[in-house]
């Protein structure tokens, strides 16, 4: 039994509910994890050995505990005059800002390049670099009483652009100068003995005392952003005393737990409001004012027969359930080895959620308006360029076949995500996917709005991964990988009069075949992370459906200007995609649920009745509305649900169909080019006559290498260009005689630091100069979060630029057009129906 899908004047959601919910009923739960305990903490839980790596050398990966950065055998100008000027030495390597930087493991020199040699950093004696900015933690080397070195911390911004070169060439310089934060007592230098940061850089501990080795040193808290400091304990007689690049302690990414290494043993410290003090009550105290523990080796046995041995350079995860560590025996047994203990139960913490659906359009119900209007678009997502979450999408309807009781479900699928950029980017760095949600950032309390945006499920304001780590749901579906790849800004390019370069270019085709490609390793990554935030979640990728027939048939205006061609190409795209996402879905472990064919009969120029069209759009509203176009409407998602509801049901039935039979290996996949879209923060928009600018194609490539630019529909080279000594790619190129107003495709071909090929693409729109000074173009001025830009040839309306009379007949022309459009639809459904 399936789904009843009725005529669109029946009761379409209450008769496909029922009818779901008798397909699947409560068996698809026998399928999910079921929940466990809350998670535990080191004060309460005794760790387990989880990995033990041996480490052989200086060089050996393993020395990467923290794994943030990369080991490489690099050349290193020499600071001293010798026969040979410079040497090879491994560094573990960041990459920012055209900039490469790093240390060799246990050393404390810095080092640097910009492309070519790296050289010697002065007055910087080892780094914490935050990932993703243009800022360090940054230590300085000195002496104080008994100890042989020790460190003063200090905070800057805009680190790579400190670096000059020094009078001698041999080494750069470092501006040490207005630092965003220093270690500092009443106006003078603390230095750090033992310290440690949280992975989200938000809190500093450090032990600041510069007395003998076996004394007991007190720990402070530092909140780097409110700027709080005080003291919640104090070391214990053997802890470590480690200023090497690496930290010596961890602190928990909400700064209530610390633990410390040292010999034979781990300090544990549990932290609230109420224990901390400030130092001067520490002068003549040596009780630790928060709650302490210690954690002794026991649970090692017969590997410990002398237990005289440090615990070093300690690293945690983001949820602090896991401490990696080096473990060094100082006598007798000889160790040396990378250690990961850990407190994570065996069952994943306790679901808040039975099911959680992740998305872009496919999956937020992008498309659900009917006779203009788009009631079905909740918690304030329904505005223009914003996520357009509809309570009629096919996740809520899952949820009701599933029976999941209320609360138990949630969806923050918007439209217009990118998996990189929306799904699994780093909350500190984020400020909202859109337009709308970027501005709530701007004029709000930025700390509230992402407590709003958990707890109501705002989507589009926060990563959506961010939920997955909130809520642990049992159940997650996902759709993406479309608009990383720019899936709507090609349909908008070839929505246009000429046959677009996907269509009709190889080299174009391949380009975007190549970028398909690429998201078998994001999606991969993607999984990743999620298996890491939610363990014991059970993950369903979700496919893409075809939703645009290829054959001969008229379309009429619903399918817009495509042509064969380009109906083609944009079909064997999507099944390019999904073939793509089941290998990736496959390769990870999870299930890929193929939905390939839930739009058969229905589809764009092939009955409609799936999908939104132009004929759900008045011509009034299409301006505001027009995103809406090419996706499922209301039907469309119901058809969705059944097919997953049966595949995931039976789930051995997710693997069957074309796309097994058709994808490629996952090395294929990887092994294709290097292909991915410019970030740009806007669209590109040049006039007739003006330069075309690009900022920054994102990355940093290969400096003083040379790349070349061209643009199509027909191919137009725009010239070769030199990058710059730091890496980075700024355009200003001229738009030759020949090209034409309307959507076309910038391609840059260039070179990565390491010598890999990379092609960037973005979609650039011409706009015509008239006679009166304002713009004209062929296509709509508006763009959306998917790029989908659409507009028909005959019903495009673009009010600044036309003169009064011609703006007036033209319109005339399009009503004309609609209408007649419409009469030939109509006259469609009815031989349809006979």
């Amino acid at each position: 039994m399936g789904l009843t899908i009725k005529k669109r004047h029946g009761n379409l959601q209450t008769i496909g509910l029922v009818a779901m919910t008798a397909l699947i009923g409560v068996s698809f739960l026998l399928h999910q994890v079921t929940a466990s305990a809350a998670g535990a903490n080191w004060m309460d839980s005794d760790p387990v050995v989880k990995h033990v790596r041996p480490l052989d050398s200086a060089v050996d990966p393993n020395a990467n505990v923290r794994g943030h950065c990369k080991l490489e055998t690099v050349t290193v100008a020499k600071t001293y005059d010798d026969k040979e000027p410079t040497m090879k030495l491994t560094l573990c390597l960041n990459e920012f800002n055209g900039w490469r930087f790093g240390q060799a493991n246990g050393w404390y020199d810095v080092y640097a390049s910009n492309g070519g040699l790296f050289y010697k950093v002065n007055s910087l004696s080892a780094l914490h670099w935050f990932q993703g900015t243009d800022t360090i933690i940054g230590m300085h080397r000195g002496y104080a009483f008994d100890y042989d070195e020790i460190s003063h911390l200090k905070k800057y911004n805009n680190f790579t652009k400190r670096f000059t070169m020094s009078s001698s060439k041999k080494s750069f310089d470092f501006d040490m100068s207005n630092p965003a934060f220093s270690l500092d007592y009443k106006g003078k230098p603390m230095y750090a003995i033992s310290w440690g940061i949280s992975n989200n850089g938000r809190y500093l501990v450090y032990s600041g005392s510069a007395r003998h080795v076996n004394a007991y040193d007190i720990f402070s808290r530092i909140d780097l952003e409110t700027g709080e400091r005080k003291v919640f304990g104090r070391g214990y007689y053997d802890h470590t005393h480690n200023v090497e690049p690496q930290p010596s302690v961890a602190v928990s990414n909400d700064g209530t737990q610390v633990v410390i290494g040292g010999t034979a043993a781990f300090k544990v410290w549990r932290i609230t409001p109420e224990c901390l003090v400030d130092r001067e009550k520490m002068k003549d105290e040596f009780r630790d004012p928060c709650p302490t523990r210690m954690i002794y080796p026991k649970f090692y046995g017969d590997q410990w027969k002398n237990i005289e041995a440090s615990h070093e350079r300690i690293s945690a995860n983001d949820d602090f359930t896991e401490l990696t560590y080096q473990h060094r025996a100082l006598r007798g047994q000889a160790i040396n080895e990378v250690v990961t203990i850990s407190i994570a139960k065996d069952e994943p913490q306790a679901s808040r959620l039975d099911y959680l659906a992740m998305g872009d359009s496919y999956s937020s119900g992008e498309g659900d308006i009917q006779n203009g209007v788009s009631s079905h678009y909740i918690r304030e997502t329904g505005g223009k360029d914003d996520c357009h979450l509809s309570n009629r999408s096919y996740p809520f309807l899952l949820a009701k076949a599933w029976n999941i009781p209320d609360g138990k479900f949630n969806t923050i699928a918007c439209s217009g995500a990118r998996v990189i950029h929306d799904y699994i980017f780093r909350l500190k760095y984020y400020s909202g996917q859109n337009t709308v949600t970027k501005k709530k950032f701007t004029e709000g309390n930025r700390d509230e709005i992402i407590k709003n945006a958990k707890s109501n499920f705002l989507p589009g304001y926060i990563p959506q991964i961010e939920f997955v780590r909130e809520y642990k749901p049992k159940v997650i579906t996902l759709t993406g990988g479309g608009n990383d790849v720019g899936f709507g800004d090609i349909l908008a390019t070839c929505n246009d009069t000429d046959t677009c370069s996907y269509a009709a270019d190889d080299r174009v085709k391949q380009l975007l075949k190549d970028s398909i490609h690429n998201q078998y390793g994001v999606t991969k990554l993607l999984v990743k992370k999620l298996k890491e935030a939610s363990p014991g979640s059970k993950i369903y990728v979700v496919g893409y459906p075809q939703f645009i027939e290829k054959g001969e048939q008229n379309c009429f205006l619903n399918g817009g200007l495509l042509n064969q061609r380009e109906r083609a190409a944009i079909f064997d795209m999507t099944k390019e995609m999904n073939e793509v996402l089941w290998r990736a879905a496959t390769d990870s472990g999870v299930p890929f649920v193929d939905i390939t064919d839930a739009l058969s009969g229905g589809r764009l120029c092939g009955g409609d009745k799936y999908m939104t069209g132009l004929h759900n759009i008045s011509l009034s509203r299409l301006k505001e509305q027009k995103q809406n176009l090419y996706h499922p409407n209301p039907n469309g998602h119901l058809r969705i649900a059944r097919q997953i509801a049966e595949r995931v049901g039976g789930i051995e039935k997710a693997f069957e169909g074309d796309v097994v039979n058709t994808a490629r290996e996952g090395s294929f996949y990887q092994a294709a080019p290097t292909t991915q879209r410019i970030n740009n923060a806007s669209p590109v928009r040049v006039k007739l006559g003006e330069k075309l600018r690009i900022s920054s194609v994102g990355d940093q490539l290969m400096p003083h290498s040379t790349v070349r630019a061209t643009l199509y529909s027909t191919p137009t080279d725009l010239g070769a260009h030199t990058v710059s000594a730091s890496g980075q790619l700024g355009l200003t190129m001229n738009l030759p005689n020949g090209v034409q107003p309307g959507r076309h495709t910038l391609v840059i071909a260039g070179t990565l630091p390491g010598g890999k090929r990379v092609t960037y693409y973005d979609f650039v729109t011409v706009d015509r100069q008239t006679d009166s000074g304002a713009v004209q173009s062929k296509t709509n001025k508006d763009s959306s979060r998917d790029g989908l830009e659409t507009r028909s040839r005959a019903a495009v309306i673009t009010k600044g630029g036309y003169r009064g009379a011609v703006y007036f007949y033209g319109s005339i022309v399009v009503l004309i057009i609609m209408v007649i459009g419409g009469l030939l639809y109509a006259f469609q459904n009815y031989l349809r129906k006979r």
